[in-house]
Order: C-alpha cells, then structure tokens, then sequence
C-alpha cells in the first residue's frame, strides 16, 4: 500500500493528471478504511473548488464514498455539493447527486431541507444525471421515505422518459418505497402495470419488482 501522505502530496501538487491519479488511490483507499484519511479530509473537500473540472468532479464522487460511512466529515460541504448539482458540467451535476445520496442516506438531517433541489434534477437534459437522481434518492427513500411523499409524481412521469437508462431505473425508486412506505406509492401500480409492456426488456423486469415488492408489503407479508 502506497503511502497516504505521499499520496496526499501528490494530490495537492502542481500536475493535474499525477493529482486525479492519486484522489483516486485514495478514494479506494478509504472506502474500505475512512480511518486513513481522517486527519487529511480537508484536503478531499477542498477539491470541491477545484477549477480543473475532473477534479471537481471527482471530488463529489469520492464524497459519496466515503460519506456512506462518515457523513459527519461532510457537514460543512453539503451546500457546495448542493450548488454543484447545477453546474453546467454533466458529470459534476451527476457526481454531486451520488454523494448526496449516500450521504443523505447515512445522515438524512443534512439533505432533508433541500430535497427539492435533489429532485428539481428529475428533468435535466443529462439522462445521466436523471439517473443519478433516481439513484440519490432511492439511497435516501431507504432512511427516510416520508421526504418524498409529495414528489411521488414525478417518479412516475419518469417512467416514460425517453432515455432507456432513465426509464428502467424509475420503477427500482417504487421498489425501495414498497419496501419501506408501500402505502405511499400503492396509487403508482397502474402505471408500475403500463411499463410491464416497455420496449426496453430492464424496465419490464424493474417494474414487475417493483409491482411484487408494495404487494407484499402493503399485505405486511
């Protein structure tokens, strides 16, 4: 194992290419053991400013990494990870998304006031930013489903998005709010039923899932 200050070092020196490299030996790193990081994690957030693009971006990916399990270290950066879900880069405003998603999912009190800027993404131009969306809040609908009472329409309308990825990842969201809050998305079943029919063969199996799991547990099976 490589050394975490010469890694460190390396990530906060001169050459752009030699930093990314080594954000991303750490970002490995400390996904298994955040422990290692812990007395260096300024200079991790601090690339949330980055002007070099990748970085940034790379930066709110190792976020979520390490967030699912030390949300806490993220305190003071949640509101600049929230300003990058609106960058005009497509891969930071996805990026942004997926760290707000684990970090909501572990410690949904530093996400829940500002949910509405998390779905507002539910109709970017990016499908893979609409997919991180969908990913982000599936992993918070896990801790606390009740923030998503009222958007409810709006997974349903991405149903019928016209990008496949987006489409066959709707219904994993009715899913994990079957699992935990079925009463909640039991009016989304004919439209769950609608898309047993879809061209796309991943969105006909999510759906049919989805359909069996707020069955069951709208049974309490």
């Amino acid at each position: 194992m490589e050394n975490i200050l010469n890694l460190i070092n390396s990530l906060n020196g001169p050459n752009d290419i030699e930093s990314l490299k080594a954000f991303k030996k750490i970002s490995r790193m400390a996904s298994k053991n955040p422990l290692i990081v812990e007395k260096y994690r300024s200079h991790l957030t601090e690339k949330l400013y980055h002007e070099n693009q990748e970085i940034c971006a790379y930066a709110c990916w190792s976020a979520g990494i390490i967030g699912k399990k030390k949300p806490e270290w993220y305190t003071h950066s949640i509101s600049r990870l929230f300003n990058l879900v609106n960058h005009s880069n497509d891969q930071i405003r996805e990026y942004a998304l997926f760290a707000l998603g684990w970090i909501g999912r572990a410690k949904p009190e530093l996400i829940e006031e500002h949910i509405d800027k998390i779905i507002d993404k539910h109709d970017d131009q990016c499908p893979e930013v609409r997919v991180s969306m969908i990913w982000a809040s599936e992993n918070i609908g896990n801790t606390k489903p009740d923030l998503f009472r009222n958007y409810i329409h709006i997974y349903e309308e991405l149903l019928n998005d016209a990008d496949k990825k987006v489409r066959s990842e709707a219904p994993e969201f009715f899913r994990v709010m079957g699992k935990n809050r079925p009463e909640l998305v039991k009016n989304s079943i004919p439209k769950l039923k609608t898309k047993l029919n879809d061209a796309y063969h991943v969105t006909r199996v999510h759906s049919n899932g989805a359909i069996k799991t707020i069955e069951k547990n709208l049974k309490g099976d």
